[in-house]
């Protein structure tokens, strides 16, 4: 399911979007950490990939769960970027899950002097298999 509600739309208010990437009904299964990662070139295999258009040193980032698997707790581990030099971590982790049955939509803000070229998100499911998406928009 594409993002009818994208954080593009935030834009207007902070400034044109000259980036942008999504990975869309990524299958985060059961038990494991899974690894979206968005970057110039490609992203994590998914219904729907929008490769970012260009490196970006501001901008948001937007996980949210798509299709929420019966009694499912989702969590975002971690979310990294990197120039292909560095790599910083933009957010450290949601502490606890959502609630079983609940689905996650979280945005994030991020600032850096580096020119990010590949994000990634890491996600860990619990009791029944899900899908999630990604979308990181920004500026250079």
């Amino acid at each position: 399911m594409s993002f009818t509600k994208s954080i593009k739309s935030l834009f207007p208010g902070y400034g044109q979007c000259t980036s942008y990437g999504a990975s869309t009904n990524v299958n985060t299964n059961t038990g494991s950490n899974v690894t979206i990662t968005l970057n110039t070139n490609t992203s994590t295999s998914s219904n729907t990939v929008t490769p970012i258009s260009q490196a970006m040193s501001n901008g948001k980032i937007r996980v949210r769960t798509n299709v929420i698997g019966v009694n499912a707790v989702s969590k975002i581990v971690s979310i990294t970027a990197t120039d292909g030099t560095t790599t910083v971590q933009l957010y450290a982790g949601d502490a606890n899950g959502t609630t079983a049955g609940v689905g996650l939509d979280e945005t994030f803000d991020f600032v850096t002097n580096l020119s990010l070229n590949s994000f990634s998100v890491v996600v860990n499911v619990t009791t029944n298999n899900c899908t999630h998406d990604v979308e990181v928009g920004g500026n250079y």
